[in-house]
């Protein structure tokens, strides 16, 4: 248990870093969404050119703790995209319609 948490912890802090403006895109793009997730994910799993140390870092944590549990990359991708969608926050409608003056 304490190896995923700190895996999920480090993956999450670091698609976080590596996505930054993708992560503002509405929900109706979710194929897009998930396109630029996998290919962040592989990224972080074959890229080994990251100009920030602390990217890199985090990087070599993520596959040190990925080694040990096992984890494919599709299985991964498909963990963050999931955590992404349901964190994403987006404006809601008014209900200025339904509302009565009364």
């Amino acid at each position: 248990m304490y190896l995923f948490q700190g895996f999920s912890q480090d993956l999450m802090m670091l698609m976080g870093n590596l996505m930054k403006f993708k992560l503002r895109m509405p929900s109706f793009f979710k194929k897009a969404l998930y396109t630029m997730t996998e290919k962040t994910v592989a990224d972080v799993f074959n890229k080994n050119d990251f100009k920030d140390p602390a990217t890199m870092k985090a990087v070599l944590s993520v596959r040190k703790y990925n080694s040990k549990l096992g984890f494919s990359e599709k299985w991964v991708t498909d963990f963050v995209y999931r955590i992404v969608t349901l964190a994403k926050k987006e404006p809601k409608p008014k209900d200025d319609d339904n509302k009565t003056n009364g």
